[in-house]
């Protein structure tokens, strides 16, 4: 969903999965590449095997954006230039706080992002909206298109896939 929002929810033009299954048929870890028009990608990767930051990356051509904790982002740093290994010439410009008010706990860590959808969807259906204006129902089968691709590639099969 974060490289759709991104890139305006276009739709990729090309998905390639790299991953691996348990035992049981279930993906323990994917490396997916998401083609877009003008050459644009979107590099991802998941794991349930090992522990890496749930940081999100937006290099562009002249530096990045990167959101620590991107389910439930604070803030996100905007970086000019590039990191290179003999040579670091990026400049942090700016620190962008995110308006991110909670003092409640939960289950799950980042899940307290969770809150202003479920605030979201609440209103919608409080004002009588079929659809969301956040995330429409063509975002929607987008997203649910891309991952049938991704499980497909993987191998993955569901109860409702062998009907």
């Amino acid at each position: 969903m974060f490289a759709l929002f991104v890139f305006n929810d276009e739709k990729p033009k090309k998905v390639s999965v790299a991953g691996e299954k348990n035992e049981e048929g279930v993906d323990v870890w994917g490396n997916i590449t998401l083609e877009f028009s003008n050459n644009k990608k979107a590099a991802l990767f998941y794991s349930r095997a090992d522990i890496f930051p749930n940081n999100a990356y937006i290099g562009c051509t002249k530096g990045h954006v990167i959101v620590p904790e991107f389910r439930s982002p604070d803030h996100m740093e905007i970086i000019r230039g590039r990191s290179c290994a003999s040579a670091v010439e990026e400049e942090l410009i700016e620190v962008v706080q995110l308006p991110y008010e909670d003092d409640q706990t939960y289950n799950f860590l980042g899940s307290a992002g969770l809150r202003y959808e479920a605030d979201h969807v609440y209103e919608s259906i409080r004002n009588g909206k079929l659809e969301s204006d956040n995330v429409t129902h063509k975002f929607s089968l987008t997203i649910a298109e891309i991952l049938e691709e991704i499980r497909r590639q993987l191998g993955v099969v569901l109860p409702q896939d062998k009907e």
